[in-house]
């Protein structure tokens, strides 16, 4: 999979594109799974599949993405993609909260993934991360990543497993995707990826 371009570059894309957007829902997810194409997937490759969803949604329409990147990457480099938590102008598929299901192709091999926000007030000392494999061959199912916004407490985010909703829904989008063998690794975070790129473990966690 294709390496998407540098940070600064992305993050003024995604303002560009909010900005540009009219209405609600006008765009479409890019990592939408009903774009997945399984028929032409590689020996080498495996799909993961993740949803997102959040409590609120940013009023510029791009506010809180989940980065997934290698394993050794380091902070805001080498992205392999940028999926959407938060936004106006993608149309949710849920009904009860904004929410989006994703598909996202892969060599076989360790990845992580971690939070970015795009709201330029805010800036990163240290960002929690989370590490998983991805199977040739098969879809890695990763639960799904909600992000809570509050105003009495601390913003926070975790893993949920959604795994009967979302396969569910998969099903309707992407029948040939839905077939393949799959794993269910609903990981939680475990470290911290830094600037440098080192995978600090928390005490107690599990690589």
């Amino acid at each position: 999979m294709k390496k998407i371009q540098s940070w600064p570059g992305t993050m003024a894309a995604l303002l560009l594109i909010s900005m540009l957007a009219t209405g609600c829902g006008s765009m479409s997810n890019r990592a939408d799974a009903k774009f997945a194409e399984p028929a032409k997937m590689k020996k080498d490759e495996g799909y993961v599949v993740i949803s997102t969803g959040t409590n609120y949604v940013d009023q510029f329409g791009a506010g809180v993405f989940l980065t997934i990147a290698p394993a050794t990457a380091k902070y805001m480099q080498d992205e392999l993609a940028l999926l959407a938590v938060g936004s106006q102008v993608l149309k949710s598929d849920f009904s009860d909260h904004f929410g989006l299901l994703h598909a996202v192709k892969l060599k076989a091999g360790a990845y992580q993934y971690y939070q970015a926000n795009l709201d330029l007030r805010r800036y990163a000392i240290s960002v929690p991360n989370a590490r998983f494999q991805v199977v040739a061959g098969q879809v890695t199912y990763l639960g799904e990543f909600f992000y809570t916004m509050s105003l009495k407490t601390r913003d926070r985010s975790d893993m949920r497993d959604n795994e009967q909703r979302d396969m569910s829904l998969l099903l309707q989008k992407n029948p040939g995707l839905a077939a393949l063998p799959r794993i269910k690794n609903v990981v939680q975070y475990s470290g911290y990826v830094l600037k440098d790129g080192e995978h600090v473990v928390q005490a107690g966690s599990v690589e």
